[in-house]
């Protein structure tokens, strides 16, 4: 018995990866996660990957998933990544086969933040394959004009461009659904993504009193507006250095992990030019290769998180709710709007959100960050207790909440719209 929602219809999925590279890997995670909920949903599934382990091709086939790999490189065939898109048909050499024997009913890209855009090599690999496919495209960021021209960063005219040519736009995240809300007319549905099993499995424990109290923050300290974020934390974490120096014997450790040792130069610089109180900061710059196992270590010896997202979801918030680690948001970001829109998250949050005007200025953002970390750092006991009720609240949203609901609508909605080509 035939239980696809259509005759034979195929997803084909326009990702570079099957697993996240990192943690700040949304494309990555976000494709993953759709992948496996269309197979659950009765979905033939096959997704591009520039590169792929033995591991992932054997996690894919078994949740029935088909990874699509390029043509291995010879002497008389050279191209690199980033010009595949140019030479699809060489580069996955597979393509006419599958145009063979799939009815490939819709093909799924995504705009990405980093640059991890595949929505164009969605579009030209339709043109030339997959005519009457339908376009879906996931948009994980709002489009800084002054990205636009920039290599690999698709500006905002394009993404609005895009989305007009898509039967359905999946936007992660309530800012990103705010922002594009009636910017187009075809549909547009709130994608909210699952945290990593890994981390819900997983319980963090407050750490022995004689341990180090580590505050934790993730950066990507290219991204200019997570610099500027950065400052306001460290100015933030100076502050809370002075003051319990001057009342506890132990003071907290500021941890900041990041992948790229180049930009650690330029931040620290950027520090002493801004931040009054850096000479009483102790931050430690901690190297990691963003392997989600890795930073689940890390947040195992962390005492709290502060999360420096605004627009984009973010990933590792969500992870460490999952983990049951205490975690600060911006009341602005778009995982606060998540976890106030939650009815199972709500009641747990509102201790966790700092309040800050969208203008804030600089000292002040910074004192009151330094308040409210102070504030967990002290109460650390019962800021455990809370995350772990957070994280029970999350586990419901999974079940029956929100992030189920977002699941369901977009099933609901691709099953109706594959019924129409039967």
């Amino acid at each position: 018995m035939n239980n696809r929602p259509g005759i034979d219809s195929t997803f084909l999925l326009i990702a570079k990866r099957w697993k996240p590279e990192d943690c700040l890997d949304s494309t990555s995670f976000v494709n993953q996660q759709f992948a496996i909920e269309l197979q659950k949903s009765g979905f033939s599934v096959v997704s591009t990957v520039l590169e792929a382990t033995d591991e992932d091709v054997t996690d894919a086939q078994k949740q029935n998933i088909t990874l699509i790999l390029p043509k291995p490189k010879s002497r008389s065939y050279k191209i690199e990544k980033k010009d595949y898109l140019m030479y699809p048909d060489r580069y996955y050499r597979r393509l006419k086969e599958l145009k063979k024997y799939m009815n490939v009913s819709f093909i799924v890209g995504h705009v990405n933040e980093k640059g991890y855009d595949t929505v164009e090599e969605a579009c030209i690999i339709r043109d030339r394959y997959f005519k009457h496919a339908a376009l879906v495209i996931f948009i994980h960021h709002i489009s800084d004009a002054k990205n636009f021209g920039r290599n690999n960063v698709i500006g905002e005219q394009d993404i609005l461009q895009f989305a007009e040519e898509s039967v359905l736009v999946l936007v992660v995240g309530h800012n990103l659904n705010s922002y594009y809300l009636g910017r187009f007319e075809n549909p547009i549905i709130l994608y909210l993504p699952t945290p990593d099993e890994r981390y819900l499995v997983s319980s963090v424990k407050p750490r022995p009193v004689s341990a180090n109290i580590e505050i934790l923050s993730v950066v990507d300290l290219s991204n200019k507006i997570s610099l500027e974020y950065c400052t306001h934390i460290a100015q933030a974490m100076g502050n809370v250095t002075s003051y319990f120096a001057s009342m506890y014997q132990k003071c907290p450790i500021w941890k900041l992990c990041h992948k790229n040792e180049e930009d650690v130069g330029r931040f620290d610089r950027d520090l002493f030019h801004k931040c009054k109180a850096v000479e009483n900061l102790k931050k430690v710059d901690y190297y990691y290769d963003g392997d989600m196992n890795n930073l689940l270590t890390i947040f195992m010896q962390s005492t709290l998180l502060i999360d420096t997202s605004t627009d984009v979801f973010s990933l590792t918030g969500l992870n460490a709710i999952a983990a049951g680690l205490p975690v600060l948001f911006n009341e602005n970001s778009s995982i606060a709007n998540f976890l106030k829109s939650d009815c199972f998250m709500e009641l747990y949050s509102g201790d966790i959100l700092v309040k800050l005007a969208v203008n804030e200025t600089f000292d002040v953002a910074a004192k009151k960050w330094a308040e409210i970390v102070t504030k967990c750092v002290v109460d650390r006991d019962s800021k455990f207790l809370r995350a772990s009720e957070l994280k029970e609240g999350l586990l419901k949203s999974i079940e029956e909440g929100s992030i189920e609901t977002s699941h369901q609508e977009i099933i609901t909605w691709l099953k109706m719209k594959a019924a129409e080509s039967i």
